[in-house]
């Protein structure tokens, strides 16, 4: 089998920006006033979230391995050119492997980056983009290296950083996901593309241990 492994970051559509309209107060608020000053005071968190959405993030990182190979990555502020060099890149591969025999590699995979790349693919016509990233939950080649760490329980989370520092590998070094938009913010999107590599080195590496 031979094994694509991938990771992406992603931000809030900025095309989007916080809207109070999409907070929902909770039952318990009644008064139009309270609610409103509710909604306007969550706005900004609501918006946030959105980088964890299917149809409301925006990939601005996407970094690769074909088996062995070296990491590569493609970044930047315009979705559809991220997504067109990612699909490019994918045309370049060995094109001897067949379909059935090209897996594809992540950690948590089969709940975010797959479906992210797969509606991207679809969206912007990136044919080898949807077509690796078209699995199943849990397809034969579909391999989620967090679920590969715990083959008898379907739901059982563990973080990157926790699961590299059980087998004695480096962690996450002061940077997860939810660190990648005040980043951005701060241009540090070269920190992004390097942080996302890094994701994918420990990927191999945790991949190589529990197989």
């Amino acid at each position: 089998m031979s094994l694509l492994f991938l990771d992406c970051e992603t931000i809030p559509r900025q095309d989007l920006s916080p809207n109070p309209s999409m907070v929902k107060a909770p039952a318990n608020y009644k008064k139009e006033e309270a609610i409103k000053k509710y909604q306007e005071e969550h706005a900004e968190e609501a918006y946030r979230k959105l980088a964890l959405d299917p149809f409301g993030a925006q990939i601005i990182v996407i970094a690769a391995a074909w088996n062995d190979g070296d990491i590569v990555s493609f970044y930047g502020e315009d979705e559809r050119q991220v997504i067109f060099s990612f699909n490019m890149w994918l045309a370049s591969l060995d094109t001897n492997t067949p379909a059935y025999a090209r897996g594809l590699c992540g950690f948590n995979i089969a709940n975010f980056d797959a479906p992210m790349l797969y509606l991207r693919g679809c969206k912007y016509g990136a044919i080898h983009v949807s077509d690796i990233t078209n699995k199943k939950p849990f397809d034969e080649q579909l391999y989620d290296v967090m679920r590969m760490a715990f083959p008898t329980k379907r739901n059982e989370y563990v973080s990157m950083d926790v699961l590299c520092r059980f087998f004695g590998m480096e962690g996450k070094e002061g940077i997860d996901g939810s660190m990648v938009y005040d980043m951005y913010k701060a241009g540090k999107i070269e920190e992004i593309r390097t942080y996302c590599e890094s994701d994918v080195d420990k990927t191999r590496q945790l991949y190589n241990i529990l197989k």
